[in-house]
């Protein structure tokens, strides 16, 4: 019994002795990092691939940059208001529908998923419900960005157009 319970502590008291620290680290086949007294400047080349699973703490990505810093855009509080977009997937339309607790400003801007936009609307009120077509759009993925009160508030929705 005490042969066990002395090898128990051992074990434990080993395995809590050598760790590690994993910090972000980019195999490419290119690349460089540049610092000034404000600007941290990352860039890499030759990534091929694209996976990102993430938890509440960690982040697992292939094939970009990840800086030590994450910068995220918070979502519209319930207590604001709340914005369906359906169907998703579409393959001829979309329709989104706002109901916020008062009237505001809405600025709605579609996105390709290499930056570029492809439609925008602005848009007053409390409870607003609209319908786009799609069906002069590429089959594949798109952002669907709110902006409300003038950035104050920001929504994203990833958009699959398929046929």
């Amino acid at each position: 019994m005490n042969k066990i319970l002395l090898f128990l502590i051992f074990t434990i008291s080993f395995s809590n002795s050598f760790s590690q620290d994993i910090s972000p680290n980019v195999i490419s086949s290119a690349g460089a990092t540049f610092f000034s007294s404000s600007t941290n400047i990352n860039w890499t080349l030759g990534e091929l691939a694209i996976t990102t699973i993430q938890n509440s703490k960690n982040i697992i990505s292939q094939g970009f940059h990840q800086s030590n810093k994450t910068t995220s855009i918070g979502e519209l509080p319930k207590e604001i208001g709340v914005i369906h977009v359906y169907p998703n997937p579409t393959s001829d339309w979309l329709k989104f529908e706002i109901n916020f607790d008062k009237k505001r400003f809405v600025l709605v801007q579609l996105f390709d998923v290499n930056g570029n936009l492809i439609w925008w609307e602005k848009f007053n009120g409390k409870v607003i419900s609209e319908r786009t077509t799609l069906k002069r759009l590429l089959d594949g993925n798109y952002f669907i960005i709110f902006t409300v009160d003038n950035n104050k508030f920001i929504q994203s929705f990833k958009i699959q157009k398929i046929q």
